[in-house]
């Protein structure tokens, strides 16, 4: 059993002097492709962080939440039409309006290709759960329909690790990795712990007994909706 010499007092857990925090992530290649995954990077908007193309290009849309490829969500707004299951912007040399607060997936493309050529290329598209075999039949079939479509780049939201990207090209992937900002990263993060422990604080605490934490050589008062004082209930429920 713990005690209160090995666990952080409320205020140290309340002002995160435990916590430590370091970015996550896995990179690979495939082909001219170069992609990354990672469970914090998505705290970017990567359209924000890489250049776009030099030429003119439009966005597809290949998954929108639980409604599939996006064709619902984007289909019938001024710049956006239905592409099979999928929705697709008009050609251009800035960004359309895009939806947040969504599982998603998208690309760039840059290249002239015609719509029955990128439906026919991503029939049934979804994104493997991993890239980096490329004996399973999934991930080869992914990365044989990017190569037939040759996006300017694809990424997603919400799916596999939580943030996908994949470059056409070294340059570009170096390029995000390059401009991300860790110590930008860190503050959110930071922040999003800081509110997630004030919360757990608000819902558990205070610590007002009258009967002591139960676990061994705890001094301090239960409580109200357990049997251990607040720090032994978190570490407790942690395991």
């Amino acid at each position: 059993m713990s005690t209160n010499n090995e666990i952080p007092t409320i205020e140290e857990y309340l002002k995160l002097s435990d916590w430590t925090f370091s970015v996550s992530m896995n990179e690979g290649s495939y082909s001219n492709f170069f992609w990354l995954r990672s469970r914090h990077l998505g705290a970017l908007d990567v359209l924000e962080t890489i250049d776009l193309p030099k030429k003119p290009f439009r966005v597809l849309i290949t998954y929108w939440d639980w409604n599939g490829g996006g064709a619902s969500t984007y289909g019938s707004e001024a710049g956006w039409r239905e592409l099979g299951e999928y929705a697709i912007s008009d050609v251009s040399t800035v960004l359309p309006k895009l939806h947040y607060g969504a599982d998603n997936a998208q690309m760039l493309l840059d290249e002239s290709i015609a719509d029955q050529e990128i439906l026919r290329a991503l029939s049934n598209f979804d994104e493997p759960y991993t890239l980096d075999d490329l004996e399973e039949e999934h991930a080869k079939k992914f990365w044989a329909a990017l190569e037939a479509v040759k996006p300017y780049c694809y990424f997603s939201y919400g799916l596999f690790d939580g943030f996908t990207f994949i470059a056409r090209g070294h340059d570009l992937r170096r390029q995000f990795l390059d401009r991300v900002s860790q110590h930008k990263i860190e503050a959110i993060y930071r922040e999003r712990e800081s509110d997630t422990r004030a919360r757990m604080w608000q819902e558990l605490g205070p610590e007002c007994g009258p009967e002591i934490c139960i676990e061994e050589n705890c001094e301090r008062l239960r409580i109200k909706l357990a049997v251990r004082c607040f720090m032994h209930q978190i570490q407790w429920g942690s395991t």
